[in-house]
C-alpha cells in the first residue's frame, strides 16, 4: 500500500505510518517529538520532481510542488493545486493529522476494523511487469492505511484489510495501470513527457523514500 506521493506505508520512512507507530507506543508523546512534525519542518520540495525524490533531470522539475499530475491519468499538469503532505506547515497541521491518527487507533482498538462496502479504503493499482511487483495507491483512507500498517508492523493487527478500486478510476476504466502500456499514457501521447520520464515517475512508487 502506497500513498499518492509514492511512499510505501510499511517502508519504515513514511511520515504518517511512522507517526502512528510512535503514537501506538506512547499516545501522550509530545507533538514536536513526532516524525510527522520533523518531516513537515524539514522536507521542503521546490518542484514535483523533489516531491517524489526523483534525482534525474526531467520535465517534472518544471512543475510546481503543489500540482496534481500523474502521467497515466493526465495529459498535462492540472490547474488544480493542493497543499500536499510536505512542509513548511504550521504545527496545527501536524496536530490535526495526529488527532485523526489517534481517533482511528482508538476506534480500531475498541471495535476492531470491519468496514462495510461503502467505507473501504480506496485506490488503484500500479503494476511493474519488469519486476513482477505492484502497488495499491491509496486515494481515500490514507490515515486508516497508516494506522493499520503500523499496527500490522507491531503484530497488533494481522487480519486482511478489504480495499476497493476508486470509483472515479472505475468510471474512467483506468484503475489498473500497467507499466508496459506507457506509450498509451495521456502525458506521453500528448508529448508532454518522454517515455523515459514517465517511466521514472512510475518507478518512483517502487523505491522506498527516505525523507529525513
Amino acid at each position: 500500500m502506497s500513498s499518492v506521493l509514492g511512499s510505501r506505508f510499511s517502508s519504515g520512512h513514511d511520515p504518517l505510518c511512522n507517526t502512528a507507530l510512535q503514537i501506538i507506543d506512547n499516545v501522550n508523546i509530545d507533538t514536536k517529538n513526532l516524525f510527522l512534525f520533523k518531516y513537515l519542518n524539514n522536507f521542503f520540495p521546490k518542484n514535483y520532481s523533489e516531491v517524489f525524490l526523483i534525482d534525474q533531470n526531467t520535465k517534472l522539475k518544471k512543475i510546481t510542488q503543489y500540482n496534481f499530475f500523474y502521467p497515466w491519468f493526465h495529459d498535462y499538469p492540472s490547474r488544480v493545486l493542493h497543499n500536499g503532505l510536505f512542509g513548511p506547515k504550521h504545527i496545527e497541521t501536524t496536530e490535526i493529522r495526529v488527532t485523526r491518527l489517534k481517533n482511528i487507533l482508538n476506534l480500531i482498538n475498541k471495535y476492531s476494523y470491519i468496514p462495510n462496502k461503502n467505507d473501504c479504503i480506496e485506490g488503484y493499482i500500479l503494476i511493474d511487469n519488469d519486476n513482477d511487483d505492484y502497488r495499491f495507491v491509496v486515494t481515500s483512507g490514507t490515515h486508516r492505511s497508516s494506522v493499520l500498517n503500523a499496527m500490522n508492523i507491531l503484530d497488533k493487527f494481522s487480519h486482511k484489510v478489504p480495499v476497493k478500486f476508486d470509483q472515479i478510476r472505475v468510471d474512467n476504466k483506468n484503475f489498473v495501470i500497467n507499466k508496459k502500456n506507457v506509450k498509451n499514457w495521456p502525458a506521453v501521447k500528448s508529448g508532454f513527457l518522454k517515455i523515459d520520464e514517465a517511466n521514472l515517475f512510475f518507478e518512483s512508487f517502487f523505491k522506498d523514500k527516505k525523507y529525513l
